[in-house]
């Protein structure tokens, strides 16, 4: 929520406790025909500590927040009731870090014999822990996001996980009965290289023939390639956009070395061009946003709503350049909006990225001081 203290003064982010006592969340609405997403839907926290220095969500929902598992058990029971739905889907930034997941998957079970419990967004280096545990009574897809390639990467963008992490999950994924696993990878992060690159191919096959010891022939792995799009309020706000042509190079790269037998899929370079010129934009973002609209831009979130030709004309007419920004050492459009971390710890973080010093995740008890938790803020953990 969004309060301006003052017209035209500082706007400040209003950073609410109490998220267990929130709004009731087993009265949801049932759609009259199929849903793509058909089940429950239960909010188990909010926020994440994993500090990964591209992500936007990680910092901004800071501190995490946990629904009591008592809380989770009844409103997932009720709303099934309710619906008539067969699947329940634990939802939050990452799932499997909720301390109170097993409690909960259990407690399910327990009311509602026979119910699926999904876990659509897990950690890999704490989802083979939670997934080894769930026997063999799941089905569908898994996602799982390593990000980058190589550990030098993953260490720049602070994802604490190594290539046995992703070895343990992929078995734990199939081990618990899923049938297919799909791997999330971002291109064009700073210091990427071609090498970067071509280890995703490599993770993807290792993953392959894994899954294939598994749970042969009906294991499916797949891996989504995303681009690299630097946001505000996050350690990597000041990088760039790697460009059309870098990424165009890389996702070739990548088709080629990818083994038989790994689908892939990759997001739309244009979309990217226009996302990273609206998330490091400023007041004119506004003018150029006008005149794609106007231009006929609708629905442009969906692939096949999205229409390049009419964010070209609004660029040409405002004067922007799709996919060129970078911040520098100046000041932020979006200095304005105080996101609770503290800029001096963005910056650190930014340094640390250079070197490929990682940083903990503050569950464990070791703070980084990145200035959330302050005047009665602070993390709410369910067990």
């Amino acid at each position: 929520m969004w309060l301006p203290s003052r017209p035209h003064d500082r706007v400040e982010r209003q950073v609410f406790a109490g998220f267990a006592r929130s709004t009731p969340v087993d009265e949801p609405l049932v759609p009259l025909i199929e849903a793509v997403h058909d089940r429950v839907t239960v909010e188990v926290m909010r926020g994440c500590t994993a500090g990964c220095r591209f992500c936007q969500a990680g910092m901004w929902y800071r501190p995490v927040r946990e629904r009591p598992v008592e809380t989770v058990v009844a409103a997932a029971t009720r709303a099934l009731r309710r619906t008539g739905c067969d699947e329940v889907s634990l939802v939050s930034l990452s799932s499997c870090d909720y301390s109170g997941i097993e409690a909960a998957i259990r407690g399910i079970r327990e009311q509602a014999p026979g119910v699926r419990v999904s876990l659509p967004s897990l950690r890999v280096d704490s989802a083979a822990v939670v997934l080894g545990r769930l026997e063999d009574e799941q089905r569908g897809t898994v996602t799982l996001a390593p990000e980058a390639g190589t550990q030098g990467l993953r260490d720049a963008i602070n994802k604490h996980i190594g290539d046995d992490d992703l070895d343990e999950a992929v078995r734990a994924v199939f081990a618990a009965g899923f049938s297919g696993l799909k791997l999330y990878f971002m291109i064009g992060l700073p210091g990427e290289t071609d090498d970067d690159v071509r280890a995703i191919a490599d993770l993807a096959g290792a993953a392959r023939r894994r899954a294939r010891e598994v749970a042969a022939g009906r294991a499916a792995v797949r891996v989504s390639v995303s681009s690299f799009v630097p946001k505000p309020q996050t350690p990597f706000e000041r990088e760039r956009f790697a460009g059309e042509a870098t990424i165009r190079s890389r996702q070739d790269l990548l088709r080629v070395a990818l083994p038989h037998g790994v689908r892939a899929s990759f997001h739309d370079v244009g979309a990217s061009l226009v996302e990273a010129t609206l998330a490091t934009g400023g007041a004119p973002a506004a003018a150029l946003v006008e005149a794609a609209w106007r231009a006929g831009a609708r629905f442009d979130g969906w692939g096949e709503g999205f229409d390049r030709d009419a964010w070209e004309r609004a660029a040409s007419e405002t004067g922007a350049e799709l996919g060129e920004g970078g911040q520098g050492s100046g000041a932020l459009p979006w200095d304005v909006v105080d996101g609770g971390v503290e800029r001096e710890f963005l910056a650190r973080e930014r340094d640390r990225a250079r070197t490929g010093t990682t940083t903990a995740d503050c569950r464990s008890g070791v703070c980084d001081s990145c200035g959330v938790c302050r005047e009665g803020v602070e993390m709410e953990l369910a067990v």
